[in-house]
């Protein structure tokens, strides 16, 4: 018995390290190989990092879409946009002391019950630890489906706003999706940046294996 127990320890330990490494290397990965054509940068888009999480940065409008129609007040009275998706209770309710942020953390990645969506607005665009890309207008516009697609909806069709938080200009809405271990805000960020061919790492768990990829094109 004993031996039996020592040998699916064995197993499992080999399979944790094994799993560590693939994923240690498509961190490092690039999921598409070959460059992108560039485009103007009429249609911007960016990444920006908060530490561990990365957000989707764009602006509140452009010729071919305005999220002042979709969006309530006073978010889209500024110039830009940045959209971060992640487990509700982490994000509207972060945690302050250091004891808690490890029981916290694997309650969202393992017993996540609500996502959300964090839209935060600026007045102008940061100017650190951002990359931006200029994209084509239909992948731009593939890209605001993506982001509207993240929000749930009333019977009305309105977006659900939960709360709002005036020191950092962000709101809170309800979000599609659950979050995991395996799906987790920066996967969520990949996707997005996905639909306009920017290039993301084949495993997408780690903020700083995002901005690694990305190319910059724009200012």
């Amino acid at each position: 018995m004993k031996t039996q127990l020592k040998r699916c320890m064995a197993i499992s330990f080999v399979g944790f390290i094994s799993l560590s490494v693939l994923l240690a290397a498509g961190s490092f990965l690039p999921r598409r190989w070959q460059h992108r054509s560039q485009a103007s940068c009429q249609y911007k888009v960016c990444a920006i990092q908060f530490d561990i999480h990365t957000n989707i940065l764009v602006p509140v409008y452009t010729d071919s879409f305005d999220w002042r129609n979709h969006l309530p007040l006073p978010l889209h009275q500024q110039q830009y946009l940045g959209f971060g998706w992640g487990d509700r209770n982490w994000y509207m309710n972060p945690p302050t002391e250091l004891s808690d942020t490890l029981s916290r953390g694997l309650q969202a990645m393992f017993f996540s019950d609500a996502s959300v969506l964090g839209i935060q607005a600026y007045d102008r665009l940061p100017t650190q630890n951002i990359k931006c890309v200029g994209v084509t207008r239909s992948d731009y516009l593939k890209l605001m489906e993506f982001l509207q697609n993240a929000m749930q909806r009333n019977q009305q069709g309105e977006v659900i706003q939960l709360s709002n938080h005036p020191p950092t200009q962000t709101n809170y809405f309800k979000a599609i999706g659950h979050y995991s271990i395996l799906h987790n805000s920066n996967h969520w960020t990949a996707e997005g940046l996905d639909t306009v061919q920017i290039n993301t790492p084949l495993w997408a768990g780690f903020s700083f294996a995002i901005m690694r990829q990305i190319e910059a094109t724009c200012l």
